[in-house]
């Protein structure tokens, strides 16, 4: 049996696929759909009693267990009943500490990946800055024009970017701060974008999201959705989805609010 998503009509591969709850994501346009319609019934649907006035007389017929609009039923409700997800264990890297009135929980930004940008970023700008020093050298002996110094500070601009991202991805470390009041986001040693204060009393959810790069390339972000409606993302670029899981878990367990499945969210009993 293939699960096909009802709004761009893509085939859901099977790891997209909860055969226990009936529930699917579509990785192509974000669609969380029940295909409890597609599974065969057990118990036979009882025909409506004769005395029974069709639904034209402005009665209201409760759809049986299964069928189209009983599949449709199902997966408008679970945007709104509490889900039961597995406990996630604090991951690698991460350190948390809570106290009465408040809790912090830390991750460190250093992997794997980080060691071969910062080998890059030391051969990239070994090259731009020898070749700045012939320049210099050659204006400081008037045998190089002035303007010949602007031809590589493009390349000067890319390496202290690659630079500064190895450096970051070395020594940072995110930190989630939370009290009765506020939220609050910040990255540090080196600056980096993305770090924000919520007030804790607006936010109705917090859920996870996975996203794909353009090579099969996946990561996985921690959003806000606030009772205003508005949906906020917290952070971005974690590597595996327990991470993403284990903030969200851990901050809606301080802060009491009972999970529920989001629109759009990474779904994972």
């Amino acid at each position: 049996m293939q699960v096909t998503c009802p709004s761009c009509h893509r085939v859901i591969p099977a790891e997209d696929v909860n055969v226990k709850d009936a529930i699917a994501k579509c990785t192509a346009c974000n669609e969380i759909f029940s295909f409890a319609h597609l599974l065969p019934s057990t118990a036979p649907t009882a025909p409506l009693p004769p005395s029974t006035p069709p639904p034209s007389q402005g009665v209201t017929v409760t759809p049986a267990a299964g069928g189209i609009l009983g599949g449709i039923v199902e997966h408008v409700r679970g945007y709104f009943q509490p889900m039961v997800k597995s406990e996630v264990e604090m991951p690698r890297g991460f350190a948390m500490n809570r106290s009465a009135g408040d809790l912090v929980i830390t991750r460190r930004w250093i992997s794997c990946g980080v060691i071969p940008l910062l080998l890059f970023s030391l051969f990239w700008n070994g090259i731009v800055f020898t070749f700045y020093g012939v320049i210099i050298t050659g204006l400081i002996q008037g045998s190089v024009p002035w303007f010949v110094a602007l031809f590589p500070s493009l390349h000067l601009a890319v390496g202290i970017y690659i630079g500064y991202t190895a450096l970051a991805g070395l020594l940072n470390t995110t930190e989630f701060r939370l009290s009765n009041y506020t939220l609050s986001v910040r990255h540090y040693p080196l600056w980096w974008p993305g770090g924000r204060t919520i007030g804790t009393e607006g936010i109705d959810q917090l859920f996870c999201e996975e996203r794909r790069g353009r090579k099969g390339s996946r990561s996985y972000t921690v959003g806000v959705q606030l009772k205003s409606g508005e949906r906020l993302t917290l952070v971005t670029n974690f590597e595996q989805p327990n991470q993403a899981r284990f903030v969200e878990q851990e901050i809606e367990r301080f802060l009491g609010i009972q999970d529920r499945l989001v629109p759009g969210e990474m779904y994972a009993p």
